[in-house]
């Protein structure tokens, strides 16, 4: 059997999600998943150790640094990338920059998998050139819709297809703001909720500026179409008033695309509530498809994430 070995950047919710369904499925398909190093931001454990105990101590510590019986490594990325040397790097961290940790992993025949937006939307082209001369693979699947499968259907299903268009509710903090308001709080008070839940970002402007919905829409369409877009737009929902049937709505069409509040038929498959997400595809030979699914939570994007992982793994020519 076929053993490949990850390494895990980022230990965030996703992370020890991820852990846990690697320990329930440690064999997939003839592929035999090893966790070979975890990192976090307090520092990198590596080796032989039990998954499921780095993750009980970065829940009750706050970091894995906090680590009793393993040594902990202060890795920078590249060192990361070049000491542990893994044969797939799966980062589910929120870091903008990882596209320089990709940009090594991949010059050393790592594949990628990541859930991580900013390194996709912004430098699509550049991963997908590194990835063609290496022969190694990038995965993105967690990056729209978490474990919903838009990005396989479109990069592998519909590739016979022309994408006329796609309009997408691809963020469930503004779904659930909107939805409070809805019910007759101000756009202060539903934000304020949302903020102390926890549905907010770190960084709540990249949900109600639309941040989020840009970067998947314009993944949405890299993927769709192979280029990026000539034309964009972004509105976030911070100007919404009347909020009755209202969405923060992307829309991806060839060159273009846009994400705003639109107000939505009653029975829109766009018009969903709580952290569900949902699209609507339309080609030219099969019409209209939707996709409806969860959009957020850790087992949920993890499940993405995984079955990233697997194919990687199976893709991969040979354990190094």
């Amino acid at each position: 059997m076929k053993e490949v070995k990850v390494s895990i950047f980022g230990f965030g919710t996703v992370g020890r999600a991820l852990v846990e369904i690697v320990s329930e499925n440690p064999e997939v398909v003839g592929v035999k998943i090893k966790v070979e190093s975890i990192t976090d931001r307090s520092g990198t454990v590596w080796g032989d150790f039990d998954p499921l105990e780095v993750k009980e101590v970065k829940e009750n510590a706050g970091r894995i640094s906090a680590l009793g019986d393993y040594e902990v490594y202060s890795f920078k990325p590249k060192e990361l990338i070049e000491e542990v040397k893994p044969d797939i790097l799966v980062d589910v961290s929120s870091w903008d920059g990882a596209f320089s940790m990709y940009e090594v992993a991949l010059k050393e025949r790592v594949s990628v998998v990541t859930s991580n937006k900013p390194p996709i939307a912004e430098h699509y082209d550049k991963l997908r050139e590194l990835a063609e001369e290496s022969k190694a693979g990038v995965y993105f699947e967690s990056t729209v819709m978490a474990g919903t499968p838009i990005i396989g259907l479109l990069r592998e299903n519909l590739l016979g297809e022309n994408i006329e268009e796609i309009l997408a509710v691809l963020n469930a903090s503004t779904t659930f703001i909107l939805t409070r308001m809805e019910s007759g709080k101000s756009f202060e008070e539903a934000f304020e909720e949302a903020k102390s839940l926890g549905v907010l970002e770190e960084d709540p402007s990249k949900d109600i500026d639309g941040i989020d919905a840009f970067y998947k829409a314009k993944i949405l369409h890299w993927v769709a179409y192979g280029e990026p877009p000539e034309k964009t737009e972004r509105v976030g929902i911070r100007e919404v008033e009347d909020a009755k049937n209202v969405r923060l709505v992307a829309r991806v069409s060839k060159g273009e695309i846009s994400v705003k509040p639109r107000k939505l038929e009653e029975n829109s498959p766009l018009l969903v509530s709580g952290v569900y997400n949902a699209a609507i595809i339309r080609t030219n030979n099969l019409g209209e498809l939707v996709l409806k699914g969860k959009g957020g939570g850790g087992r949920v994007t993890a499940s993405g994430v995984f079955t990233d992982i697997v194919k990687a793994a199976l893709k991969f020519p040979s354990p190094r």
